[in-house]
């Protein structure tokens, strides 16, 4: 797959990392997709947790939440520290996804991870809202996502 600048508003996903989200998903209006750096990470975790305290938001919104990272899709799965929250955890294994969307980076211990990046798109796959970390604790809170699914679905 070729390197396309960093995710930006307007932008279509590409095929394979929609495939690999199983997207589009009936009945859903929307879905928000955190890149991640990797289960290992404590400021990750805490923004898994953050948005599971507003997973009834989101579900009444009909949007999906994608946690996506390099990690063993099994490894975020089986964390208790991120409490019962529903949402789809995907792997990019080789970090090809990533890197396809400019916002791979090289990690000293754990190779080839995800800029910490927030990502709502709409049913055809088109990025509609995009924050792309400039360091690890540099994430949107789940107030201002709630806030952009809901002007994106009131303007659509």
């Amino acid at each position: 797959m070729p390197a396309t600048p960093a995710l930006a508003p307007g932008q279509s996903l590409p095929s394979p990392m929609l495939r690999a989200l199983g997207w589009p998903s009936a009945g859903c209006r929307a879905a928000v997709l955190l890149f991640v750096r990797g289960s290992w990470c404590p400021v990750c975790r805490r923004q898994i947790t953050r948005f599971a305290a507003s997973a009834d938001e989101f579900t009444a919104l009909g949007v999906p939440l994608f946690v996506i990272s390099t990690a063993d899709s099994e490894t975020w799965a089986s964390d208790e520290r991120l409490g019962a929250f529903a949402v789809r955890y995907v792997t990019d294994d080789d970090g090809e996804l990533i890197t396809t969307l400019g916002i791979a980076a090289d990690h000293p211990d754990h190779g080839t991870i995800s800029r910490p990046a927030t990502v709502v798109i709409d049913p055809s796959g088109s990025v509609k809202f995009a924050h792309v970390g400039t360091h690890s604790r540099d994430r949107p809170e789940p107030a201002a996502i709630l806030l952009a699914v809901r002007r994106m679905q009131s303007l659509g």
